[in-house]
């Protein structure tokens, strides 16, 4: 009995290895809290009158690979389903490198960066209106068309 106790004890007092890159590193702590606050924010969240701001956790799937993205967001009781989805896009796409647009909901892994893409329509370059060179975003009444 001395013997493994003996072991483990050495088990404890050695110090872990290095971490693999890609493993989780348990020895460091880098979580941060903060309090939520969340009437605080509730109250600051400006809405409509005769409405009520309140917390949603809204979910977005990657339309490629059906990855997804699940977030707490602050709407009010105005909004439609499609408008609370829309808060939860533009965060996506702001802040997580997600590429929500007419193409769809693509992740930072699915998503197509071509240089000169319009974030707005997902318009690549070699799609823009040939006469002015300007993506769907623009209605192109006065564009002329060149003739074959």
């Amino acid at each position: 009995m001395t013997l493994a106790l003996d072991r483990t004890r050495a088990l404890l007092d050695t110090p872990p290895p290095d971490v693999i890159p890609g493993q989780l590193d348990l020895t460091r702590s880098t979580v941060t809290t903060q309090p939520l606050g969340l009437n605080d924010l509730l109250a600051a969240t400006p809405v409509p009158p005769g409405t009520e701001a309140y917390p949603a956790q809204i979910t977005v799937f990657c339309d490629d690979c059906g990855t997804t993205a699940t977030h707490d967001y602050v709407v009010h009781t105005g909004m439609t389903r499609d408008e609370r989805l829309t808060v939860a896009r533009q965060h996506l796409t702001d802040s997580q490198n997600w590429d929500c647009g007419a193409a769809g909901d693509l992740c930072p892994d699915c998503k197509g960066d071509e240089p000169g893409m319009c974030p707005a329509c997902d318009t690549a370059v070699i799609e823009r209106c040939v006469a002015c060179g300007r993506c769907r975003c623009d209605t192109h009444e006065n564009c002329i068309r060149p003739t074959p």
